[in-house]
């Protein structure tokens, strides 16, 4: 009937949810009813045209089910990757967790093993040459392992995304002058020249991550003297042509290079070139630091090497201009003054409840002319600085 009342109506009609029974078998149709006009327009006839749709609702009843598992297998994998990486968190906050507290347990004797050597080193004990060999060994070994245990700590805050960008002032020729103080004898005692040279219209003072520039930098230097055994190692600080808001430094040696096929390597964690691991010192985490280091810095690392001439390392920092400021810079003549004051009227306060913490900083301050007292808690620390009224405590 409602084919018929609408072809009367003059309507097209496609309906495709129509089941006929044949045979027992119920059979989906898609219809299809059309009037047909004579010449005066009146509608004189109707074609309906029915059409088995069986498969075609098979089909669909397979995308269907197709589709309901995929979300289903979405849902699961979804759950799963949000399970491992909870999983993975709670293992790498463990792992920090570790670190950290190993790094206190493996402080605490290094305080020992670098302290009391740096006590026999004074004059009062008057070692032989020999002896003082003996003990800067000791002294040496240990600085190894502690800056083995720093680049293991710091590769774990990188990897756990703690890394921070610490801005402050600093005044780029003192950092130029202590990198300086602590490398040239190093470069010195293998024969190699040993130049850090600034462009003229570097700043002064400019606003950075002084730890970390002075690491990367440290650990670019210490590298080209470890692998250089002739010639020199040179940085070089410049500003950056057309591009003033940023700062340049490069590190070249005339060292053993880096090959071709190594360079790739260069900056994965424990990584090591050949020469590295022939040499039997570092872990290969040094130009990994550094490179996170000079991308927080807003720069990238730049290597260039030929093997048998030497190696290059450099990279461009942004630079943020700052104005000379007193309270933040001591100026030459001040530090020279401190240093020639005397230090027999200074009171100091040592408080540590370790007392082979103690003992290493108290001969060290006396050796120096403070007068020193001890506390080993923070109650006997409060009751001494009452009493005795110290101008500082550590």
């Amino acid at each position: 009937n409602f084919f018929v009342l609408s072809k009367r109506r003059g309507e097209s009609v496609q309906i495709g949810d129509v089941e006929v029974e044949v045979a027992g078998v119920r059979i989906p149709l898609e219809v299809y009813a059309a009037p047909v006009y004579n010449a005066q327009g009146k509608i004189v006839h109707a074609i309906t045209v029915f059409q088995d749709i069986r498969e075609r609702k098979h089909v669909e009843s397979l995308l269907k089910d197709y589709n309901q598992t995929l979300q289903e297998a979405v849902t699961t994998k979804t759950a799963e990757l949000a399970a491992a990486k909870e999983q993975a968190e709670a293992a790498n906050q463990t792992k920090s967790r570790f670190l950290a507290n190993m790094s206190h347990e493996l402080r605490t004797p290094l305080n020992a093993i670098l302290g009391y050597p740096q006590i026999l080193l004074l004059d009062e004990f008057n070692l032989g040459a020999k002896e003082q060999g003996i003990v800067q060994n000791i002294i040496t070994s240990g600085e190894y392992l502690l800056n083995l245990i720093n680049e293991i700590l710091e590769i774990s805050k990188i990897e756990a995304g703690g890394m921070t960008f610490n801005v402050g002032i600093l005044k780029l020729s003192q950092l130029l002058k202590d990198i300086d103080t602590m490398l040239r004898s190093k470069a010195g005692n293998k024969g190699l020249q040993f130049e850090i040279s600034r462009d003229p219209d570097v700043p002064e003072v400019i606003y950075t991550d002084e730890m970390k520039l002075k690491q990367i930098l440290i650990n670019f230097l210490n590298n080209s003297i470890k692998f250089t055994k002739v010639g020199s190692v040179k940085l070089s600080v410049a500003t950056v042509a057309e591009r003033t808001n940023r700062l340049s430094f490069a590190v070249h040696d005339t060292g053993a290079g880096i090959a071709p096929e190594e360079l790739e390597d260069l900056f994965g964690a424990f990584q090591q070139t050949q020469i590295g691991r022939q040499s039997n010192e570092g872990t290969g985490l040094g130009v990994n630091i550094s490179q996170k280091f000079v991308q927080l810095l807003g720069g990238e690392l730049i290597v260039e090497s030929t093997v048998g001439q030497g190696s290059c390392f450099s990279f461009e920092i942004d630079l943020h201009p700052a104005k000379l400021e007193s309270s933040h810079v001591t100026s030459e003549a001040n530090a020279e003054q401190f240093r020639r004051r005397s230090c027999s009227d200074r009171k100091v306060l040592v408080v540590d409840d370790l007392a082979v913490n103690r003992e290493i900083l108290c001969a060290l301050l006396k050796q120096w002319g403070f007068l020193v007292q001890e506390a080993t808690d923070g109650e006997e620390a409060i009751a001494c600085w009452r009493d005795w009224q110290p101008d500082l405590i550590f």
